[in-house]
């Protein structure tokens, strides 16, 4: 008898041990940030260029571009615009102008030299990014050497 309450006790000590908390009905849970992936310029009269937004907002140039590594991005919470932080040392590729002068629904939104910003508008539906005067596409993979 004394062993079955002892295990008894043992069996509620280990599962209560063992529980995992449940968040609060009132907290709200946020989703993940969506993957920006992979864009990619095709080979055409320059050579196939990539950028690539990486977890935990690296930001990595490849083809084309190297100059501009390492860089940044992150999604702003308050608007869903994407923030791009150009690496680098290299003259930064746009005017300090908002909207920069190549406009059209790819462009960026804004330029800011001095902290080399740009600010791009990328959701889910977006199927090309101009970088530059370049057209990136997305694509599952990068194949640019």
């Amino acid at each position: 008898m004394r062993a079955c309450a002892a295990l008894a006790a043992l069996a509620i000590t280990v599962s209560g041990c063992t529980t995992v908390p449940q968040p609060n009905a009132t907290e709200a849970v946020l989703p993940a940030e969506p993957a920006l992936g992979v864009w990619q310029y095709p080979a055409s009269d320059f050579p196939a260029m990539c950028i690539t937004f990486l977890p935990g907002g690296r930001l990595q140039f490849q083809g084309g571009f190297l100059f501009f590594n390492p860089g940044r991005w992150e999604r702003q919470p308050n608007d869903g615009l994407v923030h791009m932080t150009l690496g680098g040392t290299s003259p930064f590729p746009f005017s300090n102008a908002s909207p920069p002068p190549a406009q059209g629904p790819s462009a960026p939104l804004k330029a800011v030299s001095n902290q080399r910003l740009l600010v791009y508008r990328i959701g889910a539906n977006t199927t090309s990014l101009e970088f530059a005067g370049f057209i990136f596409y997305r694509t599952p993979v990068c194949t640019a050497v």
